[in-house]
């Protein structure tokens, strides 16, 4: 499992970039400190939420002195099972996700905490924090604290056969407060990256043995020299604990044979046909089966599987990030110069076509405003609202479901339980009037017709399957 860290110093001016940025990587999870952010900015703004399940800690959520500026966020992928727990936040500015992993069917609670301590850092506000923290370690099976400590003074050194740091020149409270909690709960070091003053403002405790700690080759936000950005690579593999959705076959009306459709409804005698119903039931059921047995003859079929990747995304930037992403990793593998070489280029060719991409989609939901405004709103509705899932397992009275059938007969089981019907049923008034009162309709092919010419081709096919497609109108009629 992988984990991006960046002290990104704002991201109020850098969405559009960051969510760019994003959508080439393949990080399992992202924690930002200095966020910058409050809740007049979506999250969606700057990180795909069909992707990455987000929790933020804006500053105004906080018991800072400061009215602006700090804040945390941890983005956890949703292949990941994750959860927020608020009660184990203290008043400084930490973010606690519990990430609930798999590994080799043994359950395990790893902590994920972000923090931010803004300086001159107090011995209060680190007390408060590392009292709290303690109180958590008790709760979970692993834990990772990383964050801006803002504690330059203290020397972090290494030895020899050792992957994790070790603490020197810390003579003062809030060194020696630090320095005991890490040894009083078994905790390990592990940024040994320094920043342009050759210094340690961000750091990273973790109780994980064999953590490994390296500048990734990709850049989330503009780098501050004095806050480098970390990759975190830990040893855990985990299972995916989301259920899957399944592959749906829908029909292809982009590439439906619309001349040998027209031509088969054509031969059908309608008049004949209907004539033998004395039901309009069983008229309108003739109708749907003719106009299935025709689609499914000349309509070819496609696998809909739900793209993970962004509307803007083209079958050459699909290709790119799939090369990109193979030489991110045999250059992980083999640390050979020359493929770090060519990553670099490719991933300039990745950046350059993914902004032409993405402005290309843009103009073309603006410039659709007026034709189809739908698509417009429908853009702007995903970049503020979430995206669901649903974990492998639920339970519910203590009996595990394991399936999507099963969790759906739980959910059913649950909502039929706390159901209660109306007793007091309005009742319909009785009529005397019979239906042979009723006036007669009457309606003409070119009623028909009309009502065929004003359907809205931009929509989709509705409950019955049939699209709003003007191929074949007069066939219809």
């Amino acid at each position: 499992m992988n984990i991006y860290y960046q002290n990104v110093r704002g991201l109020r001016t850098k969405t559009n970039d960051v969510y760019l940025n994003i959508t080439g990587t393949n990080y399992e999870i992202i924690v930002f400190t200095e966020t910058w952010l409050s809740v007049g900015i979506y999250s969606n703004e700057f990180i795909d939420d069909s992707r990455y399940m987000v929790y933020r800690r804006d500053r105004c959520s906080s018991s800072s002195c400061k009215s602006d500026g700090g804040g945390v966020m941890i983005a956890v992928s949703r292949d990941l099972l994750s959860t927020r727990v608020k009660t184990w936040e203290s008043d400084c500015e930490d973010l606690w996700v519990i990430i609930n992993m798999n590994i080799n069917n043994i359950f395990k609670k790893v902590a994920i905490c972000a923090v931010y301590l803004p300086p001159p850092v107090r011995l209060e506000s680190l007390s408060k924090f590392l009292d709290n923290t303690c109180d958590v370690m008790g709760l979970v099976d692993e834990v990772v604290l990383l964050g801006d400590f803002n504690l330059g003074f203290i020397n972090w050194v290494s030895q020899d056969n050792c992957n994790h740091m070790f603490p020197t020149c810390y003579n003062n409270l809030l060194g020696h407060a630090l320095v005991d909690f890490v040894y009083s709960n078994n905790l390990f070091q592990y940024n040994n990256i320094f920043n342009c003053d050759n210094k340690m403002l961000d750091l990273i405790f973790s109780t994980i043995k064999n953590l490994n700690v390296t500048q990734p080759l990709d850049l989330i936000s503009k780098l501050d020299p004095r806050h480098p950005n970390l990759l975190l690579n830990l040893p855990l593999i985990n299972t995916k604990m989301y259920l899957q959705p399944k592959c749906r076959v829908d029909y292809n009306f982009f590439k439906a044979d619309y001349v040998n459709i027209n031509s088969e409804l054509y031969l059908v005698d309608w008049t004949h046909e209907m004539s033998q119903f004395d039901d309009v039931d069983d008229m309108v059921g003739f109708l749907n089966d003719t106009l299935l047995k025709v689609i499914d003859v000349c309509v070819p079929k496609r696998k809909s599987n739900k793209s993970r990747n962004p509307p803007w995304f083209t079958k050459s930037l699909i290709k790119l990030k799939s090369e990109q992403d193979k030489l991110r990793r045999k250059y992980h593998k083999y640390k050979n110069p020359r493929d770090k070489l060519e990553y670099d280029i490719l991933r300039n060719r990745y950046h350059k076509l993914n902004n032409k991409c993405y402005n290309e989609y843009r103009d073309r939901l603006e410039n659709g405003i007026h034709n189809n405004p739908k698509v417009f709103w429908r853009f702007v509705k995903d970049r503020r609202k979430g995206s669901s899932i649903i974990p492998t397992q639920m339970s519910y009275n203590e009996d595990i479901a394991k399936t999507g059938l099963e969790i759906a007969n739980k959910f059913a089981d649950y909502f039929s339980s706390i159901y209660k019907p109306k007793t007091n049923l309005t009742t319909l008034p009785t009529t005397s009037v019979g239906v042979g009162s009723l006036g007669s309709i009457h309606i003409t092919k070119e009623n028909v017709l009309e009502k065929l010419n004003l359907l809205d081709i931009h929509k989709g096919a509705g409950p019955d399957g049939f699209p709003p497609t003007p191929a074949c109108p007069r066939e219809l009629t």
